[in-house]
């Protein structure tokens, strides 16, 4: 029996020795490990009825599955247009992003937040509305432009700083309006609730707020 494989949809060609062929579906149990989070080009061994060929795939950044396209470097951004891709930011916190158009969260779509964020975000504009939950990240060392935010509903407890973008601005926070409400309780500590952020050590600059803004402690 031979085997060949048909890359597009991952099928398996088999042809045997009487002349008549299968096409298989590739499964996960028919091929050797392979570290997709390191870049460049991997072999793959594919068996099948105890036959084996092999395969080459390359890895690279831009993956249309973790974003809508672009390299995360400056002149070529990850390019955001789903909420999916928005939380994808936390598997490289430090490359550059560019808004495609507005996202939309569902009522039960809660944000668990970024923790560290040191790239650019460009929101080219755009607008995150019904972002519920944590704010967008936890500490912002980077830059986060051109973005609005409607209907935020950041309700948090335990955290020291709360605000719709960040937590701490260590970074640049530029041309953003954030409406909508803010919320943080802390038992027993003081606690820092701002409509943008929670505590700025950076810069923040043309932004508007109209959010209710609310701590308990």
């Amino acid at each position: 029996m031979d085997m060949t494989v048909v890359t597009d949809g991952g099928q398996l060609l088999a042809a045997y020795d009487d002349g008549t062929t299968r096409v298989v579906i590739m499964t996960e149990d028919m091929l050797s490990p392979v570290d997709l989070t390191v870049l460049g080009i991997h072999d793959i061994a594919v068996t099948y009825e105890n036959m084996t060929t092999y395969f080459s795939i390359e890895v690279i950044e831009g993956n249309t599955f973790e974003f809508a396209g672009g390299k995360g470097i400056e002149n070529e951004p990850y390019l955001i247009s789903t909420t999916s891709h928005l939380r994808n930011i936390a598997l490289y916190p430090s490359a550059y992003y560019q808004f495609t158009q507005d996202l939309y969260f569902s009522p039960d779509e809660a944000w668990s937040g970024i923790d560290t964020f040191s790239g650019v975000l460009n929101g080219d504009g755009h607008t995150i509305h019904n972002l519920t939950g944590n704010p967008l990240v936890g500490t912002n060392d980077g830059i986060i432009e051109r973005l609005a935010f409607e209907k935020a509903n950041i309700h948090t407890e335990g955290l020291s700083y709360v605000g719709a973008i960040s937590q701490i601005n260590n970074g640049t926070i530029r041309l953003c309006y954030v409406q909508g409400s803010a919320y943080g309780y802390r038992a027993n500590n003081n606690i820092s609730v701002g409509g943008i952020t929670g505590y700025n050590t950076g810069t923040i600059s043309e932004c508007g707020v109209n959010a209710a803004v609310t701590s308990e402690y």
